[in-house]
């Protein structure tokens, strides 16, 4: 019985100021971004999703919000799909990108400060992926998160390694409003 889950990343920001968000709260979408999500919306409506996660932060309600409506599902919020935790948010990306090559804004020895690691996030990423697939055998389930925590996921899904270079590929980081399709087996 193959179970589905769409990772869904939140449709695109109203960030001005262009600092990391992180897990800040405000930032809503753009109107770019709502209509990335009514695309990504009208894109579900064919998948026979069965429910609807997303990570508590204003711009992922207003993600699921938008494809809520139009599959006519309730949302279900999980802390486990959150943004990633670090000191960096409120930073302009200017700064982050200058000191923290591939923007590798993770705890770390080198990085010296205590936030989440990768295997922080890919830890809590995996546990409500196993979570799903237990609840939802066989269903087509939707998870609207961040990112890189989907990246995260992704890279675990492949198997690769869990660090920086596979969660931010030259080519192929997961756009605003882009869905991440996994199959997984569930007995």
């Amino acid at each position: 019985m193959i179970t589905r889950i769409f990772f869904v990343r939140h449709g695109q920001v109203d960030n001005p100021d262009k600092v990391m968000y992180g897990r800040l709260p405000g930032f809503p979408l753009s109107q770019d971004g709502k209509a990335q999500i009514a695309k990504t919306a009208e894109l579900l409506s064919k998948k026979n999703v069965s429910a609807i996660y997303a990570s508590p932060l204003l711009r992922t309600k207003q993600s699921a919000k938008i494809i809520a409506d139009i599959l006519h599902l309730p949302i279900n919020y999980s802390e486990d799909i959150l943004e990633i935790k670090s000191s960096l948010q409120g930073q302009t990306f200017s700064y982050i990108s200058a000191h923290f090559p591939k923007l590798n804004i993770y705890a770390s020895a080198k990085n010296n400060f205590s936030d989440e690691t990768i295997e922080d996030v890919a830890q809590r990423m995996q546990e409500f992926s196993d979570q799903i697939i237990k609840k939802y055998k066989g269903k087509n389930i939707a998870v609207i998160g961040h990112g890189d925590p989907i990246m995260i996921i992704k890279a675990q899904i492949r198997g690769l390694p869990l660090e920086i270079n596979s969660i931010r590929p030259i080519k192929g980081y997961i756009q605003p409003g882009e869905i991440y399709a996994a199959e997984f087996n569930s007995l």
